[in-house]
C-alpha cells in the first residue's frame, strides 16, 4: 500500500532476511519485471534425500517463519490483529497445529 500511496508501480513489497539470530527483515521494493511469472524453487540442500522432507538446513531456515512474533523495522501487535481479524487469527491457529510441527495436538484441516 505504501508503494502505491508514493506512486510507484510494476513493483510489489518482498521480505528480505537481513539476518537470522536474531532473525531481522524489512520490506524492500521488487520489481514486477524480475519477480512476475516466475518461480523460485527450495535450494537443493532443502530437500531430504528421499525427495519427500526436509533437512536440517531447512529446518534452521524456516523456523523464524513460524514464530509469532519476530523482530522487523516496525513491530506488529499481532495479538491486537488476531483479535480484530478473522485472517490473522486463523493464520496464527495454523502456526500452532501439530501439522506444522508445533507441540500443541490438532487435527489438520482439509479443503474438499
Amino acid at each position: 500500500m505504501e508503494f502505491a500511496i508514493a506512486g510507484k508501480s510494476a513493483v510489489m513489497p518482498a521480505i528480505r532476511r537481513l539476518s537470522d539470530v536474531p532473525y531481522h527483515w524489512d520490506v524492500i521494493e521488487a520489481p514486477l519485471s524480475e519477480v512476475a511469472n516466475r518461480e523460485k524453487l527450495l535450494p537443493a540442500d532443502f530437500i531430504s534425500a528421499d525427495g519427500f522432507g526436509i533437512t536440517e538446513t531447512a529446518r534452521r531456515y524456516l523456523a523464524p517463519l513460524k514464530q509469532r512474533s519476530v523482530s522487523s523495522a516496525e513491530h506488529t501487535n499481532w495479538q491486537e490483529l488476531a483479535a480484530n481479524r478473522r485472517a490473522v487469527r486463523e493464520y496464527l491457529d495454523t502456526l500452532d497445529q501439530a501439522a506444522w510441527g508445533a507441540a500443541s495436538e490438532a487435527a489438520p484441516k482439509f479443503i474438499s
